[in-house]
């Protein structure tokens, strides 16, 4: 089924949200997500990778009931920098911190924003490699078809720690709030799968360190509906074959933009 994209939202270093991005002025002082959604506590013993995931949500559930809407989670690689901490403090001292703990599995995230949100809806969390913004995309597009009526998709990736991955990438965070339903927006198709020429690296100037985060794809959608371009979009990091998706503007819902 096709998906209509109703609000997008994104945070790298300088860019605060959808609207600066446009602008094209980036600041180029490299602070942390507001996370203003985050309860000043649970911010402060938020991970980066929280925070960011935490702050795009907000963006694209502005106007949305946060206590209802599903969501869907996406990161490569998670929390493990809180994992490998995790692992140094255990063989040091010997025990472990359970509120460190918390914050060092996969749905860290997913599950402090339902908790403050008081949200009692399906969420989930997604890890596949350079395909785990497609196949996030291919979980919302899954739960549409099965009658939720719309779903709130975060993607992003902190770089982890070089004994984890010899990567170098910067941090960004991009999502969608999608539903199904009549064609009076713009569009999202089918995903398809593209060879590594085909996808499309000239349709947006990310920095060779936003190219290599594997969330990359999902700064490249996001731009391209918020200049209402139709066009067809790799998911992947620059240079890797995966899946792409198409995008086709129309007049009709205006999307909402934080």
């Amino acid at each position: 089924m096709l998906m209509r994209a109703m609000a997008v939202g994104l945070w790298a270093p300088g860019v605060a949200d959808g609207r600066v991005w446009l602008t094209g002025r980036h600041s180029d002082v490299q602070g942390q997500p507001a996370a203003a959604i985050l309860p000043p506590m649970v911010r402060r013993r938020s991970s980066f990778l929280t925070r960011m995931l935490a702050d795009v949500f907000a963006q694209i559930t502005t106007t949305t009931d946060r206590s209802s809407v599903a969501s869907v989670y996406a990161s490569a690689y998670g929390e493990t920098g809180a994992l490998a901490d995790l692992l140094d403090q255990l063989a040091i001292e010997g025990e472990l911190s359970p509120i460190r703990f918390c914050g060092s599995v996969h749905n860290a995230a997913s599950g402090q924003i339902s908790i403050v949100c008081e949200n009692k809806a399906l969420t989930t969390s997604i890890a596949a490699g350079r395909h785990t913004v497609a196949m996030a995309l291919l979980e919302a597009q899954s739960l549409l078809a099965d009658g939720i009526e719309q779903v709130a998709v975060v993607c992003g990736d902190v770089l982890p720690p070089p004994t984890l991955c010899d990567a170098r990438f910067a941090p960004l965070a991009a999502g969608l709030l999608l539903r199904g339903g009549p064609p009076d927006g713009t569009e999202l198709g089918l995903l398809r799968d593209l060879l590594a020429d085909d996808m499309l690296t000239e349709s947006i100037a990310l920095n060779s360190a936003q190219w290599s985060n594997p969330c990359s794809g999902a700064l490249v959608l996001v731009d391209t509906l918020l200049r209402t371009t139709s066009i067809r979009v790799g998911l992947s990091p620059v240079g890797q074959q995966g899946w792409g998706i198409d995008v086709v503007a129309a007049s009709g819902l205006p999307l909402e933009v934080a």
